[in-house]
């Protein structure tokens, strides 16, 4: 894919040309409209000969580490976004991401590529206060600020369609997105190393249950389940993932979890990341398990002579009676579990430690 020559940005309504980025002219106006220093390092690079932009990780499955992408890749994600969200030159979009990390930085080529009249803040719980007389037409959020501004009952109507990246939705916010009304919310799936989402869902007024990629780009498993993706976006090679997925008929596929977070019980293969889901519903419709919808919680392992690991619930807060908590949780959730998904032992954490972007950093 080509985007022909791209000769600068529209910011805050005022045009800069890419030869006043790329010498640092820009500077001194970007000052004054407030434009965050992450931002106008990126576009610096990016209207530079530097031949590729280096990118890191959110340091969900280790260290965060830096990864060069090419600017071919990059333009690539970005068109396929724009066919999918019918971006049109001129249209007013938001970021209040990070432009340190790809879901900021790839907001920045969309609006480039596309001729988006972008706006840019510091990250915020409260993006719809940023720029109130502002109209847009396209915002991307993380989990945490839709819920910041959904828990205070606070409009989002202004933001237009919302493109949610970073963590899982929690059962929470779940329960608030009736709120949104007709207002469209998208959620990415994807990682730095495939240049920001490579599939979308919608999760409203219409809730799609699994991830259609984007056009042109290529899902398949491999033999461990595990997602491999090809395209313009990985520069025609087969990249491999950690995530572990239930691929469609279609094409489309739901997540299951990471399998360097998989419970290997016995033989039986628990995915954290649904057995946790499992534990909301259930939470969300038995009485008798309320502190699994006031305290959040996690899914870890602990080794076991027996079936080799077992799941244990970590609960945040501070140390409780673990175990007449336990024996009380197991006789709850008896009926409802698999032997093997039975939850053996608990965990308190004072607090959860995550990603910027509001993964969790599981232990």
């Amino acid at each position: 894919m080509s985007a022909g020559p791209i000769k600068g940005i529209w910011l805050h309504s005022h045009w800069f040309e890419a030869e006043l980025i790329a010498s640092g002219q820009a500077a001194a106006a970007w000052q004054a409209l407030g434009v965050p220093a992450a931002v106008q390092s990126f576009l610096k690079t990016w209207f530079s000969s530097a031949e590729a932009i280096v990118a890191h990780t959110s340091g969900s499955t280790g260290p965060p580490k830096a990864i060069a992408l090419h600017r071919d890749q990059m333009i690539a994600s970005a068109q396929l976004t724009a066919l999918h969200f019918g971006f049109r030159a001129g249209q007013k979009a938001l970021l209040p991401l990070s432009a340190d990390f790809i879901a900021g930085k790839m907001m920045l080529v969309r609006a480039i590529v596309s001729g988006l009249d972008l706006y840019t803040a510091q990250p915020t719980q409260r993006p719809d206060l940023l720029f109130p007389e502002q109209q847009f037409a396209f915002t991307p959020l993380v989990p945490a600020q839709l819920f910041a501004m959904l828990e205070a009952r606070a409009s989002t109507a202004d933001l237009g369609t919302i493109l949610l990246g970073g963590s899982e939705l929690s059962s929470d916010l779940q329960a608030l997105l009736p709120q949104l009304g007709t207002q469209e919310l998208w959620q990415g799936f994807g990682m730095t190393e495939t240049v920001s989402h490579l599939a979308l869902r919608q999760l409203h007024p219409v809730l799609q249950t699994t991830y259609t990629p984007l056009p042109g780009l290529l899902v398949q498993s491999d033999a461990a389940g595990c997602l491999q993706v090809w395209g313009a976006t990985t520069q025609y090679r087969w990249l491999q993932s950690n995530d572990v997925i239930a691929l469609e008929p279609d094409g489309s596929f739901s997540w299951l979890g990471r399998a360097d977070h998989v419970i290997n019980s016995g033989g039986h293969k628990i995915h954290p990341e649904q057995l946790e889901a499992k534990l909301r519903v259930l939470a969300a419709e038995l009485p008798e398990l309320a502190v699994l919808r006031q305290q959040d919680f996690y899914i870890s392992q602990q080794s076991h002579p027996q079936f080799g690991a077992v799941p244990v619930l970590v609960l945040a807060g501070e140390a409780g009676p673990e175990a007449a908590l336990l024996n009380q949780l197991q006789q709850q959730l008896q009926p409802h579990l698999a032997a093997f998904e039975m939850i053996r032992a608990l965990r308190f954490e004072p607090q959860f430690a995550r990603t910027t972007n509001g993964k969790l950093l599981r232990h």
